[in-house]
């Protein structure tokens, strides 16, 4: 009885102290609405550059950006901490002075890493902002550089971070800030087991930041803790990453904020397609199609099957009828179905018919998913011509898409979160001699 009396008293320390959010709905004032991730990017605009947050202003759409301070205390729009992804110098941003970054350019564009006091200038309060502060460790003094900048700027925005203590010290700096709580599974995600790890799991460090919303990863919406904060103790609720319109109208319906990515207003969301390729390990054919333009968005997923919600294991040891999927959104008007579908046979081994390179299996093995009958001529077509140049038989199923599951956040971008142990892997698979 003792031992249930302790563990019931700290499981309500847990829920009404420590993990309890504090709410201020009544104070949003249309900040409740959807923000573009980075700025509306794609298509030759790179994420976090002023192009992206200029298109998303003229489309009247909500800007969540990040900052992060320079060695030399120059606040800056960027997210990872080393710039190597989106400007090829490999170097950490915080241990860059301010003209060493402004050298830079974005993706091999005329775009420079911005200052976040050019950004709120450009964006002069047209439309709503989500600042993400930046930071893994006890280190606020990012907190005390951006709270004057905000200070002073007229237009609406709200922050938020994964680290409570950056939002537990803007909260002090500006008086009746909104502020939010980003949340992920970490355990899961950082694959490590600590007491950090789990309590930020648990979102125990709420007494900390004391959230008046919750941002969480899609992944976690029906975890305990999401659960616990936004329909228990009712926090509003953003939900990130959202890609595709699929998605969107879903999220919609489940009246969910959206932190949406890479829909360019040019096309309007109204325009994009989807191409669906199964080209064995999703990881390894991500990168071929990332960067072509009139590519929006490229998912790694799962589909062929008639599994429902397939899991990674299942699919990855043959125990469903799924392949490995990516999910290709796509301007018709820039690039099309053919043009990536060129992309994919010149990276995939097409007279192999029991999987590709290493990975071996029906759910390694290639097939191109549907939507309709043209896309199904195209890849008959492009299938048959390549028999006929090469002389061998292609082993590339064309089937009507059923439905497509998304993989879990850790599958997304592999190689940009794993840079190292992917170059192994396009090596030790033997896509890459």
């Amino acid at each position: 009885m003792i031992i249930l009396s302790v563990l019931a008293a700290l499981f309500i320390l847990y829920v009404f102290v420590l993990a309890r959010p504090k709410i201020r709905t009544h104070d949003f004032n249309g900040l409740l609405c959807e923000y573009a991730h980075r700025g509306l990017y794609g298509n030759g605009i790179p994420e976090n550059s002023l192009a992206a947050f200029e298109l998303a202003v003229k489309e009247g759409v909500g800007v969540e950006l990040d900052v992060q301070l320079s060695s030399d205390g120059e606040i800056f729009v960027f997210h990872d901490n080393n710039v190597k992804r989106m400007t090829g110098h490999d170097g950490t941003l915080n241990k860059m002075t301010s003209s060493e970054i402004e050298n830079l350019r974005l993706s091999g564009t005329d775009q420079r890493i911005p200052k976040f006091t050019d950004v709120l200038s450009l964006i002069d309060g047209k439309v709503p902002v989500l600042v993400e502060l930046k930071g893994e460790n006890l280190d606020t003094s990012l907190c005390d550089r951006v709270a004057p900048v905000l200070e002073s700027y007229s237009g609406p925005y709200i922050v938020e971070s994964f680290n409570p203590f950056l939002i537990g010290r803007i909260k002090k700096l500006l008086r009746g800030v909104i502020v939010g709580q980003l949340y992920t599974n970490v355990c899961k995600d950082q694959k490590k087991i600590n007491p950090i790890t789990v309590s930020l799991t648990l979102m125990a460090f709420n007494f900390v930041s004391r959230p008046d919303f919750i941002a969480y990863n899609k992944e976690c919406r029906k975890s305990f803790p999401v659960r616990l904060t936004t329909r228990f103790f009712r926090a509003p609720n953003f939900v990130w990453t959202v890609r595709g319109e699929e998605e969107l109208s879903s999220v919609r319906l489940l009246g969910e904020h959206a932190i949406f990515e890479r829909f360019t207003g040019g096309a309007g969301i109204n325009s994009v397609k989807s191409a669906y390729f199964a080209g064995g390990c999703f990881w390894c054919i991500t990168p071929d199609f990332k960067e072509k333009n009139g590519v929006i968005a490229v998912t790694a997923g799962f589909s062929g099957g008639d599994e429902p919600n397939p899991t990674y294991e299942d699919v990855k040891h043959q125990k469903t009828g799924h392949r490995e999927t990516v999910k290709i959104d796509y301007n018709p008007a820039v690039v099309s179905f053919g043009e990536l579908l060129d992309i994919f046979l010149s990276k995939v081994d097409p007279f192999d018919s029991g999987g590709q390179f290493i990975d071996r299996g029906h759910s390694y093995t290639l097939a191109v998913y549907c939507s309709d009958e043209d896309e199904k001529s195209v890849a008959i077509s492009k299938i048959a011509g390549l028999e006929k140049e090469s002389g061998k038989k292609v082993f590339v199923s064309v089937e009507p898409i059923k439905a497509f599951y998304e993989a879990g956040e850790e599958h997304q971008d592999y190689y940009l979160k794993h840079p190292e142990e992917f170059a192994c892997e396009l090596l030790s698979s033997g896509r890459k001699k």
